[in-house]
């Protein structure tokens, strides 16, 4: 059996090679395989870093980092803290998809370094209109809490006195399901489709170096990584993400999407 590194320092090498697939430039530079062990070292360079804490401190700077990326300002330190804890879940839902690895939790300091690297770069990922990932779902938590809370005394008023608290509960953990179930169908549904009709596009307006950066960011690709990964110049770079924005923003207005 693979040892533990063998098996992460392979998820490297698999995100770099479908980063590379999914580039036109790499696949046209004649040195495919520079570009791919390029990524793989950063990948695992950044693993590396991490693993050198111990867990509980690899949480703390990940929760750091996503703190700084969230709206966190908004929430109470508990109402916080419990977003972060379903980030979390998500997270590790959208790691085991992408890498196929249906029932896998991270144990080490080696695999909790991967899983938070990775937790990391998705919450970075932009969606439509350029907002990242978990400020759309810091907005969204906000929303759903506020409705929560309304639906929470709404059931309990319901209930026998001797029973409101024992109902209200079961009402709660209810409706955090419903939601939640809800919301990941919906929101997996919208997302992909939106995005299929957005390159369709940006196709039939043959701008095929947004289509390039556009599936790099959903690929969670750091930018820094991005630029060097297309050959970007500083002024080159302003200059795509102003077109692509442009781009955006007419398809947005053409879709009426808000």
């Amino acid at each position: 059996m693979p040892s533990e590194e063998t098996l992460i320092f392979n998820r490297c090498i698999q995100e770099a090679q479908r980063v590379c697939l999914s580039s036109p430039r790499i696949q046209n530079s004649g040195d495919i395989a520079y570009w791919e062990n390029q990524l793989i070292q950063i990948r695992w360079n950044k693993i590396l870093k991490l693993k050198a804490f111990p867990i509980s401190q690899q949480l703390k700077l990940l929760n750091s980092r996503l703190k700084d990326k969230a709206p966190s300002y908004q929430f109470s330190p508990d109402s916080f803290a419990d977003f972060l804890q379903n980030f979390h879940v998500e997270a590790l839902r959208a790691f085991r998809r992408e890498f196929e690895l249906d029932s896998y939790s991270p144990k080490s300091r080696l695999q909790t370094a991967e899983f938070f690297v990775f937790c990391d770069r998705y919450a970075s990922r932009k969606i439509l209109g350029g907002i990242p990932l978990i400020r759309r779902r810091a907005l969204d938590f906000l929303h759903s809490r506020s409705r929560e809370i309304s639906c929470e005394i709404e059931a309990a008023a319901e209930w026998p006195d001797e029973l409101s608290a024992w109902g209200g509960m079961i009402y709660k953990a209810y409706v955090r399901a419903a939601q939640e179930k809800e919301r990941e169908k919906l929101a997996a549904g919208d997302r992909a489709e939106l995005i299929s009709e957005l390159i369709k596009y940006l196709e039939a307006r043959k701008q095929t170096d947004c289509i390039t950066y556009l599936k790099l960011v959903l690929d969670d690709v750091p930018f820094s990584e991005i630029y060097e990964t297309l050959g970007l110049s500083r002024r080159q770079r302003d200059h795509l993400q102003q077109k692509l924005r442009y781009y955006v923003t007419q398809f947005k207005q053409r879709t009426d999407i808000g």
